[in-house]
């Protein structure tokens, strides 16, 4: 299984992410009548991401002190593996025997101070959870493009320096760790490929940008479409250069130590709300609800999202060996 760790500072969206990702899931799962893609969750994860996608349905946006129990969620996606060419013709005929690729998510809050001292020190309060995070090959960067501003001063110019500072620290952490790891396989004479990481950002409300900040940029107002990596990549890639440089550059740099980061992925995701005289008694917005009572959200970014990981799972270590161990020797009988 290939391991997937989200990662975004407090308030930047994760929950509200993890609630629409949930959405997404169920919504493609159940309308995708070729079996091409399954989801899983333990029962804390569903009853988490559930009761943050029960939130939206009613039109209200979770609570963001959520903290505690961010660090607690794990899923999983699945998508159909290409049966190995040497197993045997009835086995590739059988209905039974499906094998799948898997990546495993887990969602984490761990400040970039508390990396940074586990790195210099082994010891950390959060050490067991740090030591999970620097394990996956894959790692999704949430970033609150509501406090993207093209100021040079001031809170919310603050804490995109922070978080940058924090991206920036658990990459070169990330990094590093790969890199032993890889060197002590290698001593040991252990099966192991050289280190790869596949980073994604998650452009969180991006309804909310300034349009100021994209004019300045000289970007477009919206994201281009799925359909034009090229361009999404250069979309992100700007906004990214210009507000968390530090964490750019590393993505760029990692491979003078002898780790291969691809090619950043970027989705972006918005919630549709109501106009504001729509607005609840508590002052915060409303949630926008289709026929169905679902929330309006980016669904095609989502959709997106899933696919990209299918792309990854073919990158995933082979796993058919191991389920066809599981199977049997000889066909199974007729009657």
């Amino acid at each position: 299984m290939c391991p997937a760790a989200i990662y975004g500072h407090t308030s930047s969206g994760k929950s509200v992410f993890l609630g629409l990702l949930y959405s997404a899931q169920v919504r493609y799962t159940n309308a995708d009548q070729g079996d091409s893609f399954r989801f899983w969750g333990d029962t804390r994860s569903v009853r988490y991401m559930g009761g943050i996608l029960t939130a939206l349905r009613r039109g209200t946006f979770p609570a963001a002190n959520l903290k505690e129990d961010i660090t607690e969620i794990r899923f999983k996606f699945g998508y159909p593996r290409k049966l190995n060419s040497l197993l045997p013709e009835y086995i590739k005929r059988a209905n039974w025997y499906r094998p799948f690729s898997t990546i495993g998510f887990a969602a984490y809050d761990v400040a970039g101070e508390d990396v940074e001292e586990y790195v210099e020190t082994g010891v950390s309060e959060n050490r067991h959870t740090i030591q999970e995070l620097l394990k996956s090959t894959i790692v999704i960067f949430i970033v609150d493009c509501s406090r993207l501003t093209v100021a040079t001063h001031g809170p919310q110019f603050e804490k995109m320096l922070n978080y940058d500072e924090n991206g920036a620290v658990l990459l070169s952490a990330l990094a590093s760790h790969k890199v032993r790891d890889y060197a002590a396989k290698s001593q040991a004479k252990m099966a192991s490929s050289k280190p790869v990481v596949y980073p994604v950002i998650v452009l969180s409300k991006f309804d909310q940008i300034n349009g100021e900040v994209l004019n300045h940029l000289g970007l477009p107002l919206e994201p281009p479409p799925m359909d034009e990596p090229e361009e999404r990549r250069k979309f992100g890639e700007v906004l990214i250069g210009r507000f968390l440089p530090q964490m750019m550059a590393l993505l760029k740099g990692n491979r003078l130590v002898g780790v291969n980061f691809d090619r950043t992925a970027y989705f972006f995701s918005w919630v549709e709300t109501e106009k504001v005289a729509d607005m609840n008694l508590s002052g915060r917005p409303v949630v926008a609800r289709d026929e169905q009572g679902d929330p309006k959200f980016s669904y095609g970014e989502y959709r997106g999202f899933i696919e990209y990981f299918r792309f990854l799972a073919d990158k995933a270590p082979d796993d058919v060996e191991e389920a066809t161990a599981l199977a049997p020797t000889h066909p199974p009988s007729s009657s």
